[in-house]
């Protein structure tokens, strides 16, 4: 839990600072960007000057998030090195925010870190606010504007932190989904936002041919350790293939963990750079980040990531060889 002290200090550096930029990290979820968009229209009910500078743009599916088209893709912004302060959020790792770290850093501009994923000693912000123990940190950014400014939580607010706490517990049924997840998505939804249009933006708006890609996928899963384990590839020729966004496959990971007596889930997809991407998911208990740090990656016990310059069939000895491991 985050202390008074810890919030206090936020609140007194943000009285200081006027001119104020948010970003998320690279390829951002719903977590990321709900959080940055209520604590951007949260910092500008205060009159500040704010601005959303992500590394990577807005995957499609949480497009109908920012109809004020106020998330900006950076490049080489004068509005983060004339800034006060950059507020980090969902960002486990200060190379996770890649040039925009190295800018702020370059122009001395203090930069404050609002997380819930496990401390990395390497982080060079100047305050961090970490707590593992919540559910997301949309329920951080909720926490704190609960604590100065309860009555900035509106409608419009309360859609961001509600699209936050959903997608980061899997709209309840991961591990996280905790009292205190529950309590906020009451309160939220009171403020006149529905639940059902959300879900249906989040989850009931693939394409056809993402759907028959997941088909595809589903007919074609790799099975270990006598069921415990299923893995599936997502190459680049497949995506072509199937005319669909490497974005767009996000949810088939859930579809997957369906499965009975699965223990983890593995999705490995190949970038259009060439390397590969490795996302862990597991349940019943089945702590999953280890084998993330060991590689460089990092995220929850239950749902980690890692990133790898090596060769496809290598990449794939290695994980599952590390999994099975840890079963």
């Amino acid at each position: 839990m985050i202390s008074d002290s810890n919030w206090k200090e936020l609140n007194e550096r943000l009285k200081f600072a006027s001119r104020i930029t948010i970003t998320t990290h690279i390829h951002p979820d719903g977590d990321g960007l709900g959080s940055e968009l209520a604590l951007y229209y949260y910092l500008k009910y205060l009159g500040k000057d704010v601005n959303i500078l992500n590394i990577s743009s807005t995957p499609s599916i949480y497009k109908f998030l920012d109809k004020e088209n106020v998330i900006n893709t950076y490049s080489d912004d004068y509005f983060l090195k004339s800034s006060d302060m950059l507020i980090a959020l969902d960002v486990s790792k200060y190379e996770r925010i890649k040039k925009i770290a190295k800018d702020a850093k370059e122009n001395k501009i203090t930069i404050v870190s609002i997380d819930h994923h496990p401390k990395h000693t390497q982080n060079l912000f100047s305050q961090e606010i970490i707590d593992i123990s919540a559910n997301s940190t949309g329920y951080l950014i909720y926490q704190f504007i609960k604590k100065f400014n309860p009555k900035f939580i509106d409608k419009k607010i309360a859609l961001f932190l509600y699209c936050a706490l959903v997608t980061d517990t899997g709209y309840f049924h991961y591990d996280n989904s905790n009292p205190e997840a529950h309590k906020m998505a009451s309160e939220l939804v009171k403020t006149g936002i529905k639940p059902s249009e959300i879900y249906e933006n989040l989850y009931e708006q693939k394409s056809l041919a993402c759907v028959k890609l997941l088909g595809h996928i589903l007919q074609n899963l790799q099975v270990e350790y006598g069921g415990k384990v299923v893995w599936f590839i997502i190459t680049q020729d497949i995506l072509k293939e199937y005319n669909v966004k490497i974005e767009e496959i996000e949810g088939f990971c859930d579809v997957v963990r369906s499965i009975k007596n699965l223990k983890v889930c593995v999705i490995i997809k190949e970038m259009k750079n060439g390397k590969i991407s490795v996302n862990l998911r597991s349940k019943d208990n089945v702590k999953i980040n280890g084998i993330a740090h060991r590689f460089g990656g990092g995220g929850h016990p239950y749902a980690s990531g890692i990133k790898f310059d090596k060769p496809l069939e290598k990449v794939i000895q290695l994980v599952i060889k590390a999994i099975g491991e840890v079963l």
